[in-house]
């Protein structure tokens, strides 16, 4: 018993009924779901690529630019352009002696940003943050608010990059 026929033609697609094996030269009964055409390798390869597509999109998708806050003393971390920037920011927040870092910023926004650092009324720390600006002087205005929000007073920039 053969189940698989390899036909040259699409037109063989549309029909149902005998076939005479190549190989053997005996009649085969068959219907349209049991004939692999060239056609149906092109409609595989395509379906391949978009699988592939869609797949790289996701990982140009992911985040560029990620600040990490210290909720206790106030220690910040960032990491803008690699392949892993949440797990840098993170990183770099421990390494400035954060002991409980969140994530305050993930974008995936080329651009400007900027962290600025001010003194709450209890005398801890508070940073702003933000990334993907057009300009410098947005992205710095936003992370001096952001700070603010926190409850910063005497507000300042303590660091800014561009990600172009």
């Amino acid at each position: 018993m053969i189940t698989k026929i390899q036909v040259k033609s699409r037109t063989h697609l549309k029909k149902r009924g005998e076939f005479t094996s190549h190989r053997s030269g005996e009649k085969l009964k068959c219907g349209v779901s049991t004939i692999i055409t060239d056609n149906n390798r092109m409609k595989m390869k395509y379906i391949t690529l978009c699988l592939f597509t869609f797949l790289l999109a996701g990982n140009l998708l992911k985040a560029q630019t990620s600040v990490y806050v210290c909720s206790t003393n106030g220690a910040y971390g960032y990491c803008y352009g690699n392949n892993s920037v949440s797990n840098c920011a993170y990183n770099k927040c421990i390494e400035h002696g954060g002991k409980s870092p969140y994530s305050v910023l993930s974008t995936s926004t080329k651009g400007f940003g900027a962290i600025a650092v001010g003194r709450k009324s209890d005398g801890g720390q508070a940073v702003g943050a933000a990334a993907g600006y057009k300009s410098l002087a947005d992205a710095e205005s936003r992370a001096k608010q952001e700070c603010m929000n926190q409850g910063g007073d005497n507000v300042y920039i303590a660091d800014s990059f561009s990600d172009k």
